[in-house]
């Protein structure tokens, strides 16, 4: 009789969180191959503001879902579950580990508990809702999802149109909340065993981290990469477009804005980015594994203690250990 496979791995986090430099160490460690969960890595071209890992990581770890789309391509969750299933089964087979790593929380969702479908589109409805931001502005139905739904408000981008829209149109067709009928999808089983881990920093460490990582994109040559992108012939998607930092630098390269008011449009979108995360990871529950990481502390150091959670769940101890959370408290989430 063949052995059961071991569970599928994931390390994920906020963005500029470190996840990459932690899961380099623990891949080598453990024989996995990283299936990358990243909504905007999936693009070819967009090696700056994707964060794109280097290429000396990707000859050192097996790297998957990375630049397989040109930038005027979509790309989805229900794509993302079909992709992964595949790539999950081909790393099976060479008797490797698949480790998901990233921050894309919405494909981790859909893989292991399928998509939330929900009712079906009122074609009606919805061209009276895109008149209605025609004529007033997507902010106006904005408040009216503030008030009618105020989670997933807290969620979505204001300026996100097409999901502000999906959102009133599922409240205004059912009366129910998107945001409750997509609670009642996360207690669906899991199609496989998960260990889940996820690295989380105090506020302040993970805001400084984001600056950093904002300055040195621009410094890297971030704006002559999204002008590159915009003046081809095909220009970008809207999936593609939705990447912080390319969506903030359009009103600068239009003249619109100055260069500085676009760096603190990406910081700021980029933090409310990391909140949400967050949030989507505490609709995960008890089965997330926290792993607290002090300001400075070496990725190798986390990766031991993350390598120690891997291994450990295909040898179970009783949960709780200090390895889990040090050096933050255990089970508490760290300052705001």
């Amino acid at each position: 009789m063949a052995a059961p496979s071991p569970p599928l791995l994931a390390l994920v986090g906020p963005t500029a969180g470190g996840k990459h430099a932690v899961a380099i160490p623990v891949a080598l460690a453990i024989g996995a191959e990283i299936v990358s969960m990243d909504s905007m890595k999936v693009y070819r071209g967009m090696e700056i503001g994707s964060a794109m890992p280097s290429e000396s990581d990707l000859a050192r770890v097996p790297h998957h879902l990375l630049r397989i789309l040109d930038p005027w391509e979509s790309y989805s969750a229900a794509r993302f579950v079909e992709d992964a299933g595949r790539i999950v089964s081909e790393i099976r087979a060479r008797n490797r580990r698949p480790m998901l790593v990233g921050g894309t929380l919405l494909y981790l969702k859909a893989f292991l508990h399928g998509l939330f479908r929900g009712p079906s589109a009122d074609p009606a409805l919805r061209a009276a809702l895109e008149a209605e931001a025609k004529a007033h502005g997507v902010e106006s139905l904005y408040e009216q999802l503030r008030r009618a739904d105020p989670e997933t408000a807290r969620r979505l981008h204001r300026n996100d149109q097409r999901r502000v829209i999906r959102a009133l149109e599922v409240f205004r067709k059912t009366g129910i909340p998107i945001s409750r009928l997509q609670a009642g999808s996360f207690k669906a089983p899991p199609r496989e065993a998960c260990v889940l881990v996820a690295l989380r920093r105090e506020r302040a460490d993970q805001v400084r981290r984001i600056e950093k990582r904002v300055d040195a994109m621009l410094h890297a040559g971030l704006v002559e990469e999204v002008r590159r992108l915009l003046a081809h012939p095909r220009g970008m998607s809207r999936e593609a477009l939705q990447g912080h930092g390319y969506k903030e630098l359009v009103p600068f390269l239009e003249g619109r804005e100055t260069l500085a008011q676009a760096r603190e449009a990406i910081i700021r979108n980029t933090k409310t980015y990391s909140r949400k995360q967050m949030t989507w990871l505490r609709g995960f529950g008890e089965r997330v594994r926290w792993v607290d990481i002090a300001p400075g502390e070496p990725a190798d150091a986390v990766a031991s203690r993350v390598i120690g959670i891997f291994l450990g769940a295909e040898h179970p101890e009783p949960r709780g250990s200090a390895a889990e959370h040090a050096p933050g408290q255990p089970g508490t989430p760290p300052p705001q």
